[in-house]
């Protein structure tokens, strides 16, 4: 036998305006905060998430947001009032909701195939640096206050001296290597002179 037709719903009845209590929420471990705001007045309409009131504790200040749209019957709380969680701040007027309407089905629609995403490029390698590359004239030089310190003794411009470190920064064995490389260069270049000082001179 065939099954007897399912009974039409009720029409929803019409909900009545509600009152209620907005509490202090959870504050955590502050335990009590003090109120340095109050944002609101009896008769004041407010939507959701609006501010109600600002408490300041120990560790924090925060705002209080309302729960839901409404009228501000009465505030139970005052400026300079001590409250914790749970407390009663004021009494909220709410509309009854209307009951929902029904949601109308809609035809699922293809998805338009998507095109297949470009194959990412690959990365190019990146491009060996020397170990030591000096830095250039008038960058800035990343060296430590030890470092700073080395170059000040041995005279050295650190924006001269190669940097081997990560990110460019020029580390202490950067500073010896290059003095080392400098006093090379100095007892290289009077024997140089040497070798080729008496050349020329007529008998």
């Amino acid at each position: 036998p065939a099954a007897a037709p399912a009974p039409a719903a009720a029409p929803a009845a019409p909900v009545a305006d509600s009152v209620q209590d907005i509490h202090v929420p959870d504050i955590g471990s502050a335990g009590k905060a003090k109120i340095i705001e109050v944002l609101v007045k009896a008769g004041d309409t407010v939507v959701a998430d609006q501010s109600l009131i600002t408490l300041e504790s120990d560790k924090a200040s925060m705002e209080i947001p309302s729960p839901a749209a409404g009228v501000v019957e009465s505030i139970s709380i005052k400026l300079d009032d001590e409250v914790g969680t749970g407390d009663l701040i004021l009494k909220l007027k709410v509309k009854g909701a209307a009951p929902a309407a029904p949601v109308a089905a809609t035809a699922p629609t293809a998805a338009a195939p998507s095109a297949p995403a470009p194959a990412a490029p690959a990365a190019a390698a990146p491009a060996a640096t020397p170990a030591a590359a000096p830095a250039k004239p008038g960058a800035k030089v990343h060296a430590g206050p030890a470092v700073r310190q080395l170059a000040r003794e041995f005279g050295v411009e650190l924006s001269a001296v190669g940097a081997s470190g990560p990110h460019g920064r020029i580390l202490k064995e950067d500073v010896q290597v290059y003095v080392k490389a400098m006093m090379q260069k100095a007892k290289e270049a009077p024997a140089a002179a040497g070798a080729t000082g008496g050349a020329g001179i007529p008998p």
